[in-house]
């Protein structure tokens, strides 16, 4: 009957499995896979054109298009759209004011100011000093439609009259007083596929708004191509997203993608998919249900025991260019000053990207400890009795993740500097009195992919729960068992497949000013899916290490 049947509220549910899965919302064509579609999408999505402008010469000041001609070199197809105003006592008469008429390649035959046969009650004057009388209009129009033919001998698929297309023709020929034959008219308003389901007719703005303003990121839609440009210059959508798998919608952290696909109000489409082939704790999406039984064995993990075999033995560090580039830090915090509210290290940890310790120390801090918080951090007086002074903790830890680096020189992609993983390390740098540049570290307290919708840091409990399907700090809380956690969390977002751009970042030479306002108007040109193609992070992506050397 119609389009509206595969993506409506009630939709034939098997259709709708298969059509979220490989199908083009625009044009409802069914791709034979995933990679196809996201090809299709590229160009299915138009934009509003510009041709217009290179032929409206008002826009320049010289006047219309206003002449017509009749050629048989030119298409057979033509558009026809008029503006209305009002005529009559009260207003409400139409009354053609302005026609266009375009050919098949969007280029302007005939546009031009008409002067209706009754007077014009509303409108603005200035607009209609040098309009052209409406039956010259009419006469220039149906002479060009015909062709050289005879109104009464026009027939489909003979002769040389065009076919001509708009939206509700009959009410734009009765205000040009204009006659053509049915058989070669194309109204949009009454061709049955794109009426609604109950036979009425949508509004041309209606049909028409799928190709303008919908973010090929978001599925947000705008009214217009100057606000969809404006929400790309500030959202900031890039291929290193978090991404649904099955509508491809981005989302600004995993925690806003887990609520679309299995939150208190999921998408419904994606989430009966995910329920049957997705996996809860990476989100990652299976082909069957016999690969995702086989993907539930290996992907929650569990506690390590590496630290066993190191535990207590590793308190010298030593620069080694063998050993790998990266590495986690943890520490306990106990209390200091007269309430016990002071957070002081007592106790630090440092693993290599293999889990393996290398440093794991008590470090005796340089005011006195008031508050063990035993519950949490297992430590008591008599493990400070042999501590490492914080100072002499500090410059080993220093001096190791330096890796023989002077500290100012040291620079992201370079040089011998280890990147440093860990949580919250704002507050841990502040309580050993350590720095580091900040290119050099990954905080899965500030990655915008691990924080909540709110933007707000998520505790490395849930995290480790929720990203990697096991629990810690479930009584006395071990460093060693932190620093695991964020190396772990770190691999896993590193590992992330994203497209490798030449510049990835929003801040990058060639991509800081992209979307500058002096460039609006070419930007209203492209298509939802080329803005997306040309924008950028904002902040830096952890898949971008693995391109480190």
């Amino acid at each position: 009957m119609s389009f509206l049947r595969l993506l409506g509220p009630l939709p034939k549910a098997e259709c709708e499995k298969i059509f979220k899965e490989r199908g083009c919302d625009i044009c409802l064509t069914l791709l034979a896979s995933r990679n196809a579609l996201r090809t299709h999408k590229e160009s299915c999505q138009l934009s509003r054109s510009n041709n217009g402008l290179l032929y409206r010469m008002t826009r320049l000041g010289l006047g219309f298009q206003d002449d017509l001609k009749i050629s048989n070199s030119q298409g057979k197809v033509v558009a026809l759209s008029c503006k209305m105003v009002g005529g009559g006592n009260d207003g409400s008469l139409h009354l053609c004011a302005r026609v266009c008429l375009i050919d098949e390649h969007e280029r302007i035959l005939f546009e031009s100011y008409v002067a209706p046969n009754i007077p014009i009650t509303n409108y603005r004057p200035e607009y209609m000093r040098n309009a052209m009388p409406l039956k010259q209009v009419s006469r220039k129009i149906q002479d060009y439609l015909c062709n050289g033919e005879p109104i009464w001998q026009i027939r489909t698929r003979s002769g040389r009259a065009r076919i001509l297309v708009g939206h509700n023709l009959d009410h734009d020929l009765k205000c040009l007083e204009m006659d053509y034959p049915t058989i070669m008219l194309r109204d949009t308003a009454k061709y049955p596929p794109l009426m609604k389901t109950s036979k009425l007719s949508n509004s041309l703005k209606y049909l028409s708004k799928a190709y303008l303003g919908k973010c090929a990121a978001c599925y947000k839609t705008f009214n217009t191509m100057e606000s969809l440009v404006e929400h790309m210059r500030t959202s900031y959508h890039s291929v290193h997203e978090p991404m649904c798998l099955i509508c491809e919608k981005h989302c600004q952290s995993f925690a806003a993608l887990r609520q679309h696909l299995i939150g208190p109000l999921p998408k419904a489409n994606c989430e009966k998919i995910f329920k049957e082939l997705g996996c809860n704790i990476c989100l990652s999406l299976f082909a069957s249900r016999n690969a995702l039984m086989a993907h539930k064995e290996s992907c929650p993990l569990s506690r390590s025991n590496n630290g066993f075999l190191y535990r207590g033995l590793r308190n010298d560090l030593r620069i080694d260019n063998m050993q790998r580039k990266v590495v986690a830090i943890s520490c306990k915090i106990v209390g200091g000053g007269i309430d016990g509210a002071i957070d002081l290290c007592a106790r630090v940890c440092l693993i290599d990207e293999h889990e393996r310790i290398l440093f794991d120390s008590y470090v005796e801090p340089i005011r006195p400890i008031t508050n063990y918080r035993y519950k949490t951090s297992g430590i008591s007086p008599r493990h400070m009795r042999g501590a490492m002074p914080i100072n002499q903790v500090t410059g080993k830890i220093q001096y190791y993740i330096c890796n023989g680096e002077l500290l100012w020189q040291i620079h992201a992609g370079s040089g011998r500097a280890r990147i440093l993983v860990g949580h919250d390390l704002d507050r841990l740098f502040k309580c050993l009195g350590l720095q580091y540049p900040s290119v050099m570290i990954r905080d899965t307290a500030k990655y915008p992919p691990l924080m909540d919708t709110n933007k707000n840091s998520n505790s490395l409990k849930y995290l480790t729960k929720t990203y990697l399907g096991y629990e810690i700090q479930t009584r006395v809380q071990d460093p060693y068992d932190d620093c695991v956690a964020t190396m772990r969390l770190y691999m896993k977002m590193k590992s992330q497949a994203h497209k490798r751009e030449e510049w990835p970042l929003v801040i990058d030479p060639k991509t800081c000013n992209i979307f500058g306002s002096c460039k609006q108007s070419e930007f209203e040109k492209m298509t939802p899916a080329q803005l997306l193609e040309i924008s950028r992070s904002n902040y830096y992506c952890w898949c971008l290490d693995s391109y480190i050397n």
